[in-house]
């Protein structure tokens, strides 16, 4: 992922960029995973390298003191409306959740239901009649979940939206079963939030711009705390203390690789011969391009 930085005349890309390869000839643009853990890195250790004070010092972070605007959340898209489309990511094999959206909640839902349960699960709440016909406003596919995440459930909203907007949808572990730690997280799809200084206009030059992405292994995580994904609370954590120093952050979803896909990489001889396009490195090779591609 990347840190933007924004000057005059537009934004520019600082961040490395496809500058490795390994002995199997995955090539230069095969070495996301690594980018991206050491960019984020990068980005904080720069950040919190900020040089004591002193007569005539100039400091990395922008000029600012004031409070910080009202958190925005947009869909980065412009063809999908914000919350139009959403992903349910259930990591467990056995228990129950619910979802709720606008004050109504589900009955519990089983850990690896098909999507058919969740989607008659879902046209029950009144809150999702957005055109007064029961039902058919909101379509699921995919799934289920397993220990690892299994594979993602799309919740899709097909009726126009209703004033307002479609509704996030939010999920409550109710028992869920999982040796590996149990997890229900619902995100919304190439959707983002600013974090910004509150002022009338920025100053002469604008601000600079910094964009997180969420950890999770290209399988899971989230941008913020709703989603109910431990990496939320990081990612509200560290927008607001870059936003707090002068910069516009831009914590983001980006699209996922399916759990059980990733999974098998754990399982891997990595450092056996292979040739390239084996399974082994393209789960993570594919799922470092999607980003890339939302990017």
């Amino acid at each position: 992922m990347s840190a933007l930085h924004g000057g005059r005349g537009g934004i520019t890309q600082l961040g490395l960029s496809q500058a490795c390869s390994d002995r199997r000839g995955i090539g230069r643009d095969r070495c996301w995973p690594a980018v991206l853990a050491l960019l984020v890195m990068l980005v904080v250790v720069t950040i919190q390298s900020r040089p004591a004070g002193a007569s005539g010092t100039r400091y990395l972070d922008p000029i600012f003191s004031g409070d910080l605007a009202p958190v925005t959340e947009f869909s980065y898209d412009p063809s999908i409306p914000l919350n139009k489309q959403q992903r349910l990511t259930v990591k467990a094999w056995a228990g129950s959740y619910t979802l709720s959206a606008g004050g109504s909640t589900t009955s519990p839902i089983p850990a690896t239901a098909p999507a058919a349960s969740v989607q008659a699960a879902l046209h029950a709440l009144p809150s999702l009649d957005f055109d007064g016909t029961p039902g058919g406003d909101v379509v699921v596919t995919g799934g289920p979940g397993g220990v690892f995440g299994g594979r993602h459930y799309d919740i899709s909203f097909t009726a126009p939206a209703p004033p307002g907007g479609y509704p996030r949808l939010t999920a409550t572990n109710v028992n869920l079963v999982n040796p590996l730690g149990p997890a229900v997280v619902v995100q919304c799809l190439r959707c983002g939030d600013v974090y910004r200084p509150d002022e009338p206009a920025p100053p002469a030059g604008g601000r600079p711009v910094v964009l997180i992405a969420h950890s999770g292994g290209f399988v899971l995580g989230a941008k913020d705390s709703a989603s109910g994904d431990i990496t939320g609370p990081r990612m509200e954590r560290w927008a607001t203390e870059l936003a707090g120093r002068g910069y516009v952050a831009v914590p983001i979803n980006y699209s996922l690789a399916q759990p059980d896909d990733l999974a098998a990489v754990f399982s891997c001889e990595w450092d056996a011969p292979a040739e390239p396009g084996t399974p082994c490195p393209d789960v993570v090779i594919n799922a470092a391009r999607a980003i890339q591609h939302d990017i």
